[in-house]
């Protein structure tokens, strides 16, 4: 990940949601990532909208690509976020986090939406990062579902469903934030982590999804 992707990522990081609901002091609790730290590993899938021009700066689709979170030895350990696409060797570094603050994977994923809408929306990423904390910060703990065979909680965000913005958004206008908590986690663990715009073949998909744990 680039350097500027890393910032951005510390600026989540740092920020705290414009209000304290029931979701945001459990996923943004300072020191809830302090305790053990095993090593998760999600697969990363990206599809883009259909008709996209040929632009570098567009964001690509991505398939088969894992993300991994671990934790770092020595003296000062932190978590390590790596990545490894489909016919890489070894995993390629995406940043370094303290071990107290929330979940990495969670920051990761909410940049990497935030930026993508910018750059499909010509909008701007400041304000989108914004409405989306806003939204973290007045949600509730969701409802009770199963993932597979584990308890879990799914939180269902509408971000910019009531924003004065929202016409220029085009399909990102009814964006919705997909996270499923597994029940009782401690710390909190993330099973799913999904962003998809208007439901209709073509729009926009990101997700994390965890992959089994060995033994």
């Amino acid at each position: 990940m680039t350097r500027v992707v890393a910032c951005a990522l510390a600026l989540l990081l740092a920020a705290e949601p414009a209000a304290a609901g029931p979701l945001s002091e459990l996923i943004f609790a300072p020191g809830a990532e302090a305790g053990a730290v095993p090593e998760l590993s999600y697969a990363h899938e990206r599809r883009m909208p259909e008709g996209l021009p040929e632009d570098a700066a567009l964001p690509k689709p991505v398939s088969d690509e894992v993300l991994t979170l671990a934790r770092t030895g020595g003296e000062a350990p932190r978590r390590a976020l790596m990545r490894q696409g489909p016919g890489e060797a070894a995993p390629a570094p995406v940043s370094e986090f303290p071990l107290s603050g929330p979940d990495p994977v969670l920051l990761f994923f909410l940049e990497s939406t935030a930026r993508n809408m910018a750059a499909l929306t010509g909008g701007s990423p400041f304000y989108i990062r914004n409405r989306i904390r806003e939204a973290l910060g007045q949600a509730d703990l969701g409802t009770e579902v199963m993932a597979g065979d584990r308890p879990a909680r799914q939180v269902v965000l509408h971000p910019f469903a009531a924003d004065p913005h929202r016409a220029s958004m085009g399909a990102f206008g009814e964006l919705a934030l997909v996270l499923v908590l597994e029940a009782g986690a401690e710390p909190p663990r993330f099973l799913s982590l999904s962003a998809d715009t208007a439901v209709a073949e073509g729009g926009y998909h990101e997700s994390l999804t965890l992959m089994a744990e060995d033994g």
